[in-house]
């Protein structure tokens, strides 16, 4: 389906995020790895960076990792999570004795832990023309706006778990690509480079992930992508389970406009499209609802089953939704799902709104 517009409805993404605030007083006095995020690119409210803060990302697969993280491993080890104790054995290192216990039972028991691994967290965003539309529902709000500050507050939430994050922007190819780091320099670059950004050019994801992956110098974790997922699908889709066969953990956070998933469009209208020159497509939007719903559903339907077919999640949003709210409940959802063995590491339709 193409990418298009209501002919006159022309919206541009800003610098900063709709609503956004800066250095609400004592927001964030207590955490001193926040400091470095307030003064500049501020894309969610004091309000919602303290939810955020409240919200757990947890690892769904154990990951072999030079970094240690909030994540549990099945394996035993040292690390700051106590798990259990049990009775001394003759070989067991002195250093794991519970000499407090031993105290009060003058038995000798050792402390076992949940070894810890760190979650690399890699987030890709499209930054394509398409992102641009932002519809008469939407208060201004761009779909590219939404997936800014949906990046910020998963960067956020990575950062508040000591979780290395890094972050690519693509159009047609990956324009700009920092791959996960934890160091606080590192967390700035990131919002700076989400604020530079500007939806510019077409789309072509699967050249996005295929270069990510180039530049990935080892197998990451987790990867996010944050699209509106107008592309050619069988190349988009044949890219996504390619990343997760390479033992990535993948999910898609699919973003429209509500006139785009809704379409409550009325009257004759000249539909423009975004990504390409050619001549506009007038339609009566009453008698083409239907039709566009039902290749809407088709398509996301393709999509949806070919990907949780293959463990990769998608999350459908709108730019409505709350954000925080959103997140939270895909977290919900996902601390449902199994967790997986070792992995080591070194909506969808046109725009016609």
């Amino acid at each position: 389906m193409g990418k298009s517009r209501k002919g006159g409805n022309t919206s541009q993404s800003e610098a900063n995020a709709p609503g956004s605030e800066a250095n609400a007083p004592g927001s964030e006095a207590n955490n001193p790895r926040s400091e470095t995020l307030q003064p500049k690119h501020n894309f969610l409210t004091s309000s919602e960076r303290r939810l955020v803060a409240k919200l757990h990302l947890d690892a769904r697969y154990v990951m072999a990792s030079i970094t240690a993280g909030k994540h549990r491993s099945v394996a035993r080890g040292s690390s700051l999570e106590f798990r259990e104790h049990r009775q001394y054995a003759p070989g067991d290192p002195l250093r794991t004795l519970d000499w407090k216990l031993f105290g009060k039972t003058d038995r000798l028991y050792v402390r076992q832990y949940d070894d810890q691994t760190g979650l690399r967290v890699m987030l890709l965003v499209d930054q394509s023309r398409s992102m641009a539309y932002a519809g008469s529902r939407s208060g201004g709000q761009s779909k590219f706006d939404f997936a800014r500050r949906l990046a910020a507050a998963l960067i956020l939430l990575a950062n508040n778990q000591h979780d290395p994050v890094g972050l690519g922007l693509f159009d047609d190819q990956l324009r700009e690509c920092l791959q996960p780091r934890l160091k606080q320099p590192h967390i700035a670059q990131l919002f700076g480079m989400l604020a530079r950004s500007q939806p510019s050019q077409t789309t072509r994801t699967h050249v996005a992930l295929e270069q990510l992956g180039l530049r990935l110098q080892r197998r990451c974790g987790l990867i996010v992508l944050v699209s509106d997922l107008l592309d050619d699908p069988e190349k988009m889709l044949s890219a996504l389970l390619r990343m997760e066969s390479q033992g990535n953990e993948v999910v898609v956070f699919h973003v429209l406009d509500y006139d785009e998933s809704n379409f409550p469009l009325t009257g004759r209208l000249a539909m423009h499209c975004l990504e390409a020159t050619c001549p506009p497509i007038r339609i009566d939007a009453s008698k083409a609802r239907l039709d566009y719903l039902s290749a809407l559903s088709a398509l996301e339907n393709r999509i949806n089953e070919r990907l949780a077919s293959n463990n990769v999640v998608v999350v459908p949003c709108t730019t409505n939704d709350d954000l925080v709210g959103l997140l939270a409940g895909y977290l919900r959802i996902r601390a449902k799902l199994p967790t997986h063995g070792v992995r080591r590491t070194g909506r969808s339709g046109g725009k016609h709104s």
